[in-house]
């Protein structure tokens, strides 16, 4: 707005900003329209980082505003901290929603006290709350059952009265999914990944039964039974407001050490103090001078994971958004769970993904597998995540043709599809049909949206497709020297010059198979949850007839899903076909609750390896640890890769090139009983993989207090 004076002149210009905030059953409203929430977290020292760069606060703003705009982003969610004033400003000109985050103090115990400085509250609301680009205040970080409790409704109250033009919100993360005050849910769903039999995990609401209701909060379900009789019920709990998905994508990558040692050489600032230690324990894993392929290939398997993950949230028609942990890397820990350096610089491809489907409109693909028989119908439900209230109709063009094919792709176009309808559904199903191969191809199907000469949306999905190849555990086990345990037999085997090969049998317990196993998901560490992020995939024999860009992919899920993998570090003759990839972090229990403050090198960054060979004496050993249980082997990419595996086994190809001795082998083989079930805390959770979050009884089974 420009002032003139008496004089005609200019005599100044002053900015401001209208905006209204209100809320349906489903949706939240932005000036009547409504808006998918795609926001990310900074505040607290665990989700920010430092101004590295020593920009001028003006300047360090302005980038990371235009950054998280650029990639889709339209709010922030201040973890536990009040933003700074010139921030604010700054989201006012540049155009991003804040979601403003009080700290209150807890008392556990007896009861779940809670305590909220209201002067505090008062205050920091008549400061900001007159900014446009606030747009809610939060009371503090997962209150549990929140809706019950006397000061939290005071404190509602007062926000309310102070800023009637904002949202409010008692609690980001938890609160029975019926109390009132709030204006929408921020909801912790699950530390599930949403593929597999976890596909579904944003459209389930059992994660409303946690807090249950401000009138029943205990266990939701109820039986009753009469003489032998009975009936069972589990009540489904129904919100009727707005949800956004707590903390979610939060998925972990390796930091890129030698590049961030550049960054604080040329800039003049201190190292972290983690960044040395990092650097020495991969090097005393001997695996300095792989290090780099194998960051990238552990960002690979956090790319793919965060893009299903993503459009699996898009997909739900129980969420309204999501808030992600988090945008950029911290310079204070090692977690790289961020897809900005701690520099505010791009790296590893990921926030190109975020760019294709991370805007008000978004395409995408509701496939429950990425891998099919050659001559099946694949169908593919087209789903469009539509949150542009100006469109009435769109063009949409798709492409499907093998990965490497050098004739033109297959194309189709849909002219005039009627997308005016807001929200989350199916827009069209394609069926998909392949030529008949005699080996496993890699195929890409493309979907464009445009409108107007506009590109709305534009994403791609790769699929697998094989060619049958039955196979049952009869007739592996049926081979000669094919076993689930290496023991004294099979050694004896070996020494005799005969061949072994060993499959992972779940029946089996880890200390009783002779080998140092770990338990595994295909699915991504969640910040320090776990240990798998993916993997190399080298070229031999075998591997070369699996389908495989040098990295795990989708095509390995079901093979991983269930399995183990072997960790090699005490045998270092040894190298992996397939190698598996370890976290670089330390477990939080271990620095939080058991004064464990360095690196685990015994469960930290192991190698990892899913399928290797090696001459062992006069004896041939070949050791796989994916999952070819019965059921799995009904999977064409299952089946296909045991069949290629037992048919290597038997052919003269199998002639491993690196040697140890039948000593040293035996005394591996002895001590992997002391290396099994040793797991950090947080990696037992993500093993179990059986709640959507840790419950106070599961922290009471590790032995862990959560009360202090």
């Amino acid at each position: 707005m420009e002032i003139v004076g008496d004089s005609g002149q200019s005599d100044r210009v002053e900015y401001f900003g209208y905006r209204t905030l209100s809320t349906t059953q489903d949706h939240l409203l932005v000036n009547g329209r409504p808006l998918f929430v795609r926001g990310f977290i900074r505040g607290i020292k665990a989700h920010d980082h430092a101004n590295l760069s020593n920009l001028s606060d003006a300047e360090f703003y302005d980038r990371q505003i235009r950054i998280a705009k650029d990639l889709g982003f339209n709010l922030v969610r201040w973890h536990s901290t009040i933003p700074p004033a010139k921030w604010l400003s700054a989201c006012d000109r540049l155009g991003l929603f804040n979601q403003i985050e009080f700290a209150p103090q807890h008392k556990w115990g007896g009861g779940h006290e809670i305590f909220i400085d209201m002067d505090f509250v008062r205050d920091t609301v008549r400061a900001t709350s007159l900014h446009p680009s606030v747009f809610a205040f939060s009371l503090g970080n997962e209150i549990h059952k929140s809706g019950g409790n006397e000061t939290v409704r005071e404190a509602l109250s007062l926000i309310r009265r102070e800023s009637p033009h904002t949202l409010i919100l008692d609690s980001s993360g938890w609160g029975e999914f019926d109390r009132e005050g709030n204006d929408f849910i921020v909801q912790h769903i699950a530390y599930f990944f949403p593929f597999g039999v976890h596909r579904d995990m944003f459209n389930s609401r059992d994660c409303f039964d946690i807090n249950g209701s401000v009138r029943r909060t205990e266990d939701h379900r109820e039986s009753s039974s009469r003489k032998g009789e009975g009936i069972q019920a589990k009540r489904h709990l129904q919100p009727v407001k707005p949800v956004i998905a707590h903390e979610v994508l939060h998925y972990v990558g390796l930091p890129d050490i030698q590049g961030l040692k550049t960054k604080f050489e040329n800039l003049n600032v201190p190292q972290p103090k983690w960044l040395p230690k990092v650097e020495k324990l991969v090097r005393d894993k001997g695996m300095w001078d792989d290090y780099e392929d194998i960051r990238l290939a552990a960002a690979h398997f956090k790319g793919i994971c965060m893009k299903e993950a993503l459009e699996r949230l898009r997909m739900s028609p129980l969420v309204t958004g999501y808030q992600m942990l988090q945008l950029f890397d911290n310079d204070r820990y090692e977690n790289s769970n961020g897809i900005v350096d701690c520099f505010d610089e791009e790296r590893d491809g990921i926030p190109e993904i975020f760019r294709a489907i991370n805007g008000d409109v978004a395409l995408l693909a509701d496939m429950p597998t990425k891998c099919f028989c050659v001559d099946d119908t694949v169908q593919v439900p087209l789903i469009l995540s539509q949150f542009n209230s100006d469109l009435q109709y769109a063009d949409l063009e798709v492409e499907f043709s093998p990965a490497d094919a050098k004739d033109d792709p297959t194309q189709l176009t849909l002219k005039d599809m009627y997308v005016a309808r807001v929200g989350s559904y199916p827009l069209t199903t394609l069926d998909l049909n392949a030529q008949p191969t005699e080996k496993p191809v890699r195929q890409t199907l493309q979907a464009r949206l445009t409108s107007q000469g506009k590109t709305l949306s534009s994403n791609n999905w790769t699929l697998w497709s094989f060619p049958h190849a039955e196979i049952s555990t009869e007739e592996l086990m049926a081979q000669p020297g094919v076993t689930h345990q290496i023991n004294g037999e099979m050694l004896a085997r070996l020494e005799r010059g005969e061949k072994v090969l060993f499959l992972y049998d779940p029946a089996v317990p880890l200390e009783e198979t002779g080998l140092p196993l770990v338990r595994d998901h295909f699915k991504p560490v969640i910040w320090d949850r776990g240990s798998q992020l993916g993997g190399r995939v080298f070229k031999h024999p075998l591997t070369d007839k699996f389908p495989h860009e040098g990295t795990i992919d989708f095509q390995f899920a079901r093979l991983i899903e269930g399995g183990t993998k072997v960790n090699l570090d005490g045998m270092p003759a040894i190298s992996p076909m397939i190698q598996g990839i370890d976290k670089l972090a330390r477990d939080r229990m271990d620095v939080l609750k058991r004064n464990i403050p360095d690196f685990r090198p015994e469960v930290t960054f192991r190698r990892f390896s899913y399928l290797f060979e090696i001459t062992v004496g006069k004896g041939r050993l070949l050791v796989c640890s994916f999952n070819l249980s019965e059921t799995n082997l009904m999977a064409p990419e299952v089946a296909w890769f045991a069949r290629c595996m037992l048919d290597y086994y038997s052919s003269a190809d199998f002639q491993p090139p690196s040697r140890v001795s039948l000593k040293e082998m035996k005394q591996w083989v002895e001590g992997a009983a002391a290396q099994v079930n040793v797991e950090p805390v947080m990696n037992i959770f993500w093993e179990e993989d059986d709640q959507p979050v840790e419950s106070v009884l599961w922290w009471e089974k590790v032995g862990i207090d959560i009360s202090s």
